[in-house]
């Protein structure tokens, strides 16, 4: 009986024992099951980490390609517009360059207009005063009326009848000579000669001064 109960026990023993080895294996087995989530957690957010700085370097490059691409057709764009605004600034300036041309020749023009009638007023105003000085107005009139020789009022630029029946123009050159040779050319109806006037007395400047002043009389002597 006793030896019974002891081969009992043995089998008995040996079966806990597997029992309990089974069962070390088994918490074994379940703790490396346990802490094998913790390993691949930390390796999926590495791998996670180092996937978006990939997204992030791709994109960078990406936006870098972006600008270099565009930069030459920015500066090409610029270029354009520059050479349009040149084009649309030079003829401007050309207009504006012309314009103020023109003006500054308009303005010469008036100037010189304005100073050739200061000096033909100034000359025509000598005339008067060497008819004054010489005499001359003591026998020609100057509104028409009749005096001793012929009236200085519109005598410029008509014909003249002469005492020998012709005619000739009354124009600078006639009136040079009447002055300084009278006797040359007598004009029909005034037969009293008049002296002559040489250099001593209406020296070439006075003579010319004297010519505009007659033919500031005349309507012919203001075209």
């Amino acid at each position: 009986m006793t030896n019974s109960l002891s081969a009992m026990r043995f089998p008995f023993y040996a079966l806990m024992m597997l029992m309990s080895l089974g069962l070390i294996l088994g918490l074994a087995g379940c703790g490396g099951d346990a802490d094998q989530p913790l390993v691949d957690e930390g390796q999926q957010e590495t791998a996670s980490e180092q996937d978006q700085q990939t997204q992030d370097q791709a994109t960078t490059q990406e936006s870098s390609n972006g600008q270099a691409d565009s930069t030459p057709d920015q500066q090409q764009d610029e270029a354009d517009e520059a050479t349009d605004e040149a084009d649309t600034t030079e003829p401007e300036d050309e207009q504006a360059e012309q314009q103020e041309a023109s003006d500054q020749e308009t303005g010469d023009q008036q100037d010189e207009e304005a100073s050739e009638s200061e000096d033909e007023v100034s000359l025509v105003e000598r005339g008067q005063t060497v008819a004054q000085n010489t005499g001359c107005l003591a026998c020609h009139s100057t509104d028409g009326s009749p005096m001793v020789g012929p009236t200085w009022q519109g005598a410029y630029g008509h014909e003249v009848t002469l005492a020998n029946g012709e005619t000739v123009m009354a124009d600078e050159e006639y009136i040079r000579e009447s002055i300084r040779d009278p006797d040359a050319k007598i004009v029909q109806g005034y037969p009293n000669s008049m002296p002559a006037y040489g250099e001593s007395q209406i020296s070439a400047d006075e003579l010319e001064a004297l010519i505009a002043y007659i033919k500031s009389l005349s309507d012919e002597g203001d075209e």
